[in-house]
């Protein structure tokens, strides 16, 4: 793999952004972004995190049910992933502007998988008590906080800007894509070894990306910002995420999005148990078809090229996901809820990727890693929404919960769609 030339502080990494080939690759436009060498290597190490997270996410939801038999204590347990990014998503975004990204990568995965190691021995070993398994849980969300701004960061450093749409686009295909093998690896793991072997799985997955990103050279993550302390860093990012109209309704909507769409993650288990009745492998394919769906709707995207009504699309998504929560809401037949969960899985991941094309053609590129630190601080409020959803779930039913968040959403998309002129033309 060609190595990349460290640039002057400032400028783009001069041979990141030649490509090796300009063959089928350089001419497939949904491919084209794969003819820079460093994206590849970049994009071989993200899908093994995700792969790891994937796999994670399913099987934490799926001990806490079966140790608890608890709708709500289901849904926290996803939620104690997602609220350490409302503290620290604005100082992660902060670090991504400031120091070596690809540093920031070795020591958030290689903490992430050191994690998921513990987490393999208290499942294994430990007295049963599901609280450490929160704390644990927690400290991963910590981690993230600072490892997706500098991967949604480094993307755009190791592309030209055209591409950067493509790049992005296709980074979250792959990564929805490999949520697919982690699922259905994940599923059929538990059918029949113990949760802290599928957490160990996890764990190797991680350090397959870790010793992928040590071979990373530094130069195509060298941090833009380097004026002022990190806390005053942290502050003109905040100070981004209000004072500019596009990024601030963006965040918002990503917040209520997070709150009432992405939360239904956190109710699957009880789905496939109590609803469906259908098992950790059942529990696996809804997983797996959400993760199909969302590959399928990132690879649509991604043949858009520089679409130019990005905004505009948020909105359409944004109200099909609620048609979708509504539809699986409705669902008992087994069948029917996979193909539904195909549908949720394509909103969510359009949405997710969208979410970061926007927010990052709205800055100058020297703060792009801190308007990302807002995004993550925006859907770390998803902890909002799973508690909520599994309080509902719990006093009404995980269907009529699915059913409230799915009308919401509807409601939000109609809105935006009248009122949110300059979203809708970003």
């Amino acid at each position: 793999m060609n190595q990349v030339e460290t640039p002057a502080a400032g400028t783009a990494p001069a041979t990141a952004h030649a490509p090796s080939r300009a063959g089928l690759v350089g001419r497939i436009g949904a491919l084209r972004s794969l003819k820079y060498p460093a994206f590849r290597r970049a994009m071989f190490a993200f899908l093994f995190v995700a792969t790891g997270n994937w796999m994670e996410r399913l099987v934490v939801g799926w001990y806490v049910h079966h140790e608890t038999g608890s709708v709500f204590l289901t849904a926290a347990s996803f939620a104690a992933r997602s609220a350490p990014s409302v503290l620290f998503g604005p100082i992660g975004g902060a670090f991504a502007d400031r120091f070596d990204r690809r540093r920031i990568l070795i020591a958030t995965v290689g903490a992430k998988a050191s994690i998921y190691v513990v987490l393999a021995g208290w499942t294994l070993f430990g007295d049963g008590s599901i609280w450490p398994v929160f704390a644990l849980v927690a400290m991963a969300g910590v981690t993230s906080t600072f490892e997706v701004p500098s991967s949604q960061a480094l993307i755009t450093d190791i592309v030209d800007r055209q591409d950067a749409m493509n790049a992005i686009s296709l980074n979250s295909f792959g990564m929805r894509a490999v949520g697919v093998f982690g699922a259905m690896i994940g599923g059929a793991m538990l059918e029949v070894l113990r949760p802290g072997w599928v957490f160990l799985a996890a764990a190797g997955f991680l350090a397959t990306a870790l010793l992928t990103f040590l071979s990373l050279n530094a130069g195509v993550t060298r941090a833009r910002s380097t004026v002022g302390s990190i806390l005053a860093n942290t502050v003109q990012g905040i100070r981004a995420m209000v004072g500019i109209p596009v990024v601030a309704t963006l965040l918002t909507v990503a917040m209520v999005v997070e709150i009432l769409g992405f939360a239904y993650q956190s109710v699957m288990p009880v789905v496939a148990d109590d609803v469906l009745d259908v098992g950790p492998a059942g529990l696996g394919a809804l997983t797996l078809m959400a993760g199909v769906g969302g590959v399928a709707g990132v690879a649509l995207l991604s043949t858009l090229g520089d679409y130019r009504r990005k905004g505009l699309l948020v909105v359409f998504v944004t109200a099909g996901f609620g048609g979708f929560l509504i539809a699986l809401a409705a669902s008992t037949v087994f069948p029917l809820s996979l193909a539904v969960v195909v549908g949720i899985g394509a909103m969510a991941g359009m949405f997710d990727a969208l979410q970061w094309i926007v927010l990052q053609a709205s800055v100058p590129g020297e703060m792009r890693g801190r308007v990302i630190g807002g995004g993550i601080f925006a859907i770390g409020f998803g902890w909002a929404g799973h508690l909520a959803l599994g309080g509902i779930g719990q006093a009404l039913g995980v269907q009529w919960a699915l059913a409230a968040s799915g009308l919401a959403l509807v409601t939000l998309g109609l809105s935006l769609l009248l009122f949110a002129r300059r979203l809708r033309r970003a």
